[in-house]
């Protein structure tokens, strides 16, 4: 998969599906255009590196960039969401795809584009019959009663909502990292762990922990993560830390990728080590079912 740079003479394929959107998360929903895309010989999205309206992001462009691969993309179009680019009106937004050969549009209901949002798909709709571009506009997709949307399944990650967030993505919930030196409190008490960096625009589940997996290269192991201030050892920095039952290898300087799974319990002081070590046996335990 090709990634571009977005800019006034793009170089994509001729004739290409591009598919519009911020796609943060690639769920359901967004999986729907790319479902239409797939007819063309040639298919790929623009999204943003990073987020215009300043949320925490559900996937970062690595993790995005992987996701829309699996689904098959030959390109990708990264915009980076700063003045250069927001300050585009809508015609020429649509003119710098125009002129770079696009075959076909598709967006969603909800697509706005151009300075301002000021622009819907009704204006998409109407500058491609002018110009014999294929357009198609992908209606609402529901779930459970609700439209699957980013705001919607970024509330639920929020909120701790593991299990139903998942199913609107299609996939686990999970951030891309490395494995860096901890404080090692979790090795002396007899569960090593290993401490997952992740970037500041990430979005986190609420403190606690929770069951899920971890790869290290082709493998794959249950886990139990850990995401907080270790509050009983009155630890200052907010940490992403994953143990592994029944595992012994050193991961240091590992890239990994961790799933959540559900949460298991929320962030608790404990009174002494001694009864942190008890829960820990009782997480594990839970993890493992």
């Amino acid at each position: 998969m090709e990634v571009f740079e977005f800019s006034k003479k793009l170089n994509i394929p001729k004739n290409s599906a591009l598919c519009l959107g911020n796609f943060d998360g690639v769920h359901l929903g967004h999986r729907r255009l790319f479902h239409v895309a797939k007819g063309h010989k040639s298919w790929g999205a623009l999204v943003f590196d990073g987020n215009f309206k300043g949320d925490k992001l559900i996937t970062t462009l690595s993790e995005k960039l992987e996701l829309i691969k699996n689904q098959g993309a030959d390109f990708v179009i990264c915009a980076k969401p700063d003045e250069g680019f927001l300050g585009l009106s809508g015609e020429q937004f649509y003119n710098i795809l125009r002129d770079a050969g696009v075959g076909k549009l598709i967006a969603g209901y909800d697509f706005r584009f151009g300075k301002g949002a000021y622009h819907t798909c009704d204006d998409l709709v109407n500058w491609c019959k002018r110009d014999s571009i294929m357009v198609h506009i992908e209606g609402e997709y529901s779930f459970l009663g609700e439209a699957v949307k980013s705001s919607r399944i970024r509330g639920l990650i929020e909120k701790g909502e593991i299990p139903i967030a998942n199913e609107l993505l299609g996939y686990s919930y999970f951030l891309l990292g490395r494995v860096e030196k901890g404080l090692e409190n979790g090795r002396k008490m007899g569960f090593p762990t290993a401490n997952i960096s992740y970037g500041d625009a990430k979005l986190l589940p609420p403190d606690g922990v929770y069951k899920g997996r971890i790869e290290i290269g082709e493998n794959s192991y249950k886990a139990v993560i850990n995401i907080g201030k270790n509050p009983t050892f009155d630890a200052k920095n907010r940490t992403v830390e994953v143990h592994i039952p029944n595992f012994d290898g050193d991961v240091y300087g590992e890239s990994v990728r961790v799933e959540f799974a559900e949460k298991i319990r929320g962030e608790i002081k404990f009174g002494s080590v001694e009864e942190l070590i008890a829960q820990i046996k009782r997480d594990v335990a839970s993890a493992l079912k």
